[in-house]
Parts: C-alpha cells; structure tokens; sequence
C-alpha cells in the first residue's frame, strides 16, 4: 500500500473551544469525508480511521496550535482542500496540511510541551502560586502572562493550576516540539 502520513494543523476559536476533543476531531474526519479524502482503517470488527493528535484542549481554551496526523490513500487536489477548509463548523480553522516522512514521529510524542497566554478578563493582575513544577513564566504584562508548560510525571500539567483563581481566558499559543 502506498499510503501517506499527513498533519493537519488548526486553530479553535471561541464557539469551537466550546466542542469536547473527541467532537473535534470527529467534526475534522467529517469535513475530510466530504471533501473524498479516503482514509486508512485500523484493522478488526469496528473500523476506526488511524490517527493520533494533541493531548486534549480543555473546554473553553482557545488555541492557535492544535495538530492532528492522519493516513490516508491519497492526498486530494488543491479544490477538494479548500472544500475540506470551508465545510468545517464555526471557530474551527485548518491552517496547514502538510504531508510527513515514513520516519517523523507521530505528534503525540513529538510535543514536549505548549505556550499559553492566560489573560485577566477584569483587568486584574494575574498571580502565579508556584504549585506546578512544569510551569515557566515566560513573559508578564499588566493583565497577561505567558507561560510554557512541559512534560513531567507522564502528562502535560493544565495551566489553570498554576494561577490563583479568578476570571482568565486561556490561549493556546503554540506546541513545544
């Protein structure tokens, strides 16, 4: 079989950040289907599509930088691409395809880590606590901070736990590879 490995990498804007990970991602294979992307199955009695992604997004994260690999049959025309981009649900952008060698990794462990931006909503100052080991400041500003997050202890640390509580938005910036 002369099947290829490509990464799709998109954005979640606010009405998407409200989709689960899994809804995503299924809403992605969706809009694929419909733009005749053909897959490749996993074998066995229930056929799933072969894929792997980014560790999960919390529910109301906004992000920048979310990556999904796929095989697939073969890679449609330069049409069926923009069909693919436009069917998708509000808040969800495809920024890049891009097609990887037999031998890159798969993206789940390519990632090392992610930047956040975590701004104050009431124009608050943030306050880090210092729980988290994993957890870098990176820059601070009045009402913002960016901090980088990295694998520790088997899993990458949610950035909520590093701050006192208050009203924040949360960005996903970019992934740490």
């Amino acid at each position: 079989m002369n099947n290829k490995r490509i990464r799709v990498k998109y954005s979640k804007g606010y009405l998407a950040s409200l989709i689960g990970h899994l809804d995503t991602i299924r809403e992605i294979l969706r809009g694929m289907r419909r733009a005749a992307w053909q897959f490749e199955f996993t074998a066995g009695f229930n056929l799933t599509v072969k894929y792997s992604s980014t560790p999960a997004l919390s529910l109301s994260f906004l992000s920048a930088a979310e990556y999904i690999d796929l095989r697939v049959k073969e890679r449609p025309g330069e049409f069926k691409e923009t069909e693919f981009k436009n069917s998708l649900a509000e808040g969800l952008q495809i920024i890049k395809i891009n097609e990887l060698f037999s031998s890159e990794l798969p993206i789940n462990k390519k990632v090392k880590g992610f930047r956040y931006e975590i701004r104050s909503k009431d124009r608050t100052e943030i306050v880090q606590t210092g729980a988290v080991k994993s957890v870098e400041l990176v820059k601070k500003g009045k009402d913002y901070i960016i901090l980088d997050t990295f694998k520790r202890d088997g899993g990458i640390k949610n950035p909520r736990k590093s701050i006192k509580e208050g009203n924040y938005s949360i960005k996903k910036l970019s992934c740490i590879f």
